[in-house]
């Protein structure tokens, strides 16, 4: 007995359309695929600068609304710091500057024959004189206060510090002689 065999699937020969044919079938879904997620993409980043576009153009708006007052705001600035240098220099040509050589020789001048200055502090509008009497034909005060009247009367001293004032005084002992230390401020 012989067989009867029946080729259900026929054998073809591969033809190179029907090789084109598979390809495209198997990518053509990926390739649809591919171009819908890139749309979506673009239109995403298209909303999103959209939506970030509106707030910038509503800031460059304000920007521009406000660029006047800030400029007038820089330029009373600038004025304002210009009118303070003017000033400064207005107070230090108006400030009174104490001659120094003058002032010491109007002390020098005062000065009693028997009162010796230990030392003199200036500061600010303030000369601090320290120093030391020997009781010689008047007492120790009468020496101090004929120093006081001394610098009072002399001109430039007595313009340049109004007020003279004995701050202390109290005896002591110099090199085996007694002596009144003394301190006395005058003030502008």
């Amino acid at each position: 007995m012989k067989k009867i065999e029946i080729n259900l699937h026929p054998f073809k020969d591969k033809d190179k359309s029907s090789l084109v044919e598979k390809y495209l079938l198997t990518f053509f879904p990926l390739v649809g695929l591919g171009f819908i997620i890139t749309l979506a993409v673009n239109l995403l980043l298209f909303s999103l600068t959209l939506f970030f576009n509106i707030p910038y153009r509503n800031l460059t708006k304000k920007w521009q609304e406000l660029t006047p007052q800030v400029n007038a705001l820089n330029s009373i600035k600038q004025e304002l710091n210009s009118l303070k240098k003017e000033g400064k220099e207005l107070r230090s040509l108006t400030t009174y500057k104490i001659d120094i050589a003058h002032t010491l020789f109007d002390l020098s001048c005062a000065l009693p024959k028997n009162i010796w200055l230990a030392n003199f502090h200036y500061e600010k509008d303030t000369i601090s004189l320290n120093g030391l009497v020997v009781k010689w034909k008047e007492d120790y005060l009468a020496s101090i206060d004929r120093l006081i009247k001394n610098l009072k009367n002399r001109d430039y001293f007595s313009h340049t510090f109004k007020k003279i004032q004995l701050k202390d005084s109290q005896k002591d002992e110099f090199f085996g002689r007694k002596v009144m230390k003394f301190k006395i401020v005058c003030y502008r």
